[in-house]
C-alpha cells in the first residue's frame, strides 16, 4: 500500500500504525494536519503530503523532510502564517490555500513578500500554485528576490494588480516558465496587460 488517503477525523498516525505497521512504507498520504502532529519528523518515506483542514493552532508544524510535493489549506490571519510552518527544502512542488478564519478577517490584499519571502529558502521548488481569496499585492518592504527559485517552471498566483504582476514578470527570465498563470484582480479599464 503506497498510496493512503484518510477523510475520517479520528485517530492519528501512531494508533494507525499499531494497526497496520506497512503504512511505513507510504509515500502518499492525504489526512489531517493532527492526523500528523508530532510524528511528521519520522516519516521518511512520504513524498507527497494533502492536508486538510489545517485551521486550528497546533504549535509549530513539521512536514515530512523527503517530502516532494505538498498541498495545504492554510489560515493567515494577521500575516502570522510562517511563524507556523517549517516546509522541507526537498519540496519541488507546492500548493497552497491561503485562506481567513472567516470572511469578516479577510484582509483586501496580502503583501507579496510576506506571503513569497518565507518560501525563497525552498530552492528545488519547480511549481507554485497560491489560491487566495485576495491578490497579492505590493511588498510591505522590498519585492522578494527569487533568485534562488532556478527550477521553479510554473507559477499560479492572484494579484492585486497589473504593477505587481509586471514585477513579478521582471524577478524571473521568461525562458525559465512553462505555465505562467498571473489572475489580475485590478480592474484599470485596461485592454491589456502590456500596453
Amino acid at each position: 500500500c503506497r498510496n493512503v488517503t484518510i477523510k475520517c477525523s479520528s485517530g492519528h498516525w501512531k494508533g494507525w500504525i499499531e494497526c497496520c505497521p506497512s503504512l511505513i512504507h507510504v509515500t502518499t498520504l492525504m489526512c489531517h494536519v493532527h492526523d500528523l502532529i508530532g510524528v511528521a519528523h519520522t516519516l521518511t518515506q512520504l513524498q507527497t503530503l494533502a492536508l486538510y483542514e489545517c485551521v486550528k493552532h497546533y504549535g509549530i508544524i513539521e512536514f515530512p523532510p523527503n517530502l516532494l510535493q505538498l498541498d495545504v489549506n492554510i489560515p493567515m490571519p494577521d500575516h502570522l502564517i510562517w511563524t507556523k510552518y517549517r516546509f522541507p527544502p526537498s519540496l519541488q512542488i507546492l500548493g497552497l490555500t491561503i485562506s481567513s478564519p472567516t470572511r469578516d478577517m479577510a484582509e483586501p490584499s496580502l503583501p507579496i513578500d510576506v506571503v513569497l519571502q518565507p518560501l525563497a529558502t525552498l530552492t528545488s521548488l519547480q511549481k507554485l500554485a497560491i489560491i487566495s481569496e485576495v491578490g497579492l499585492d505590493q511588498p510591505k518592504s522590498c519585492f522578494p528576490d527569487l533568485k534562488n527559485w532556478s527550477h521553479l517552471n510554473s507559477l499560479c498566483l492572484r494579484v492585486a494588480n497589473v504593477k505587481t504582476a509586471h514585477q513579478i514578470l521582471a524577478a524571473v527570465p521568461p525562458t525559465q516558465w512553462h505555465l505562467l498563470k498571473l489572475s489580475i484582480e485590478e480592474d484599470s479599464g485596461r485592454s491589456g496587460m502590456f500596453e
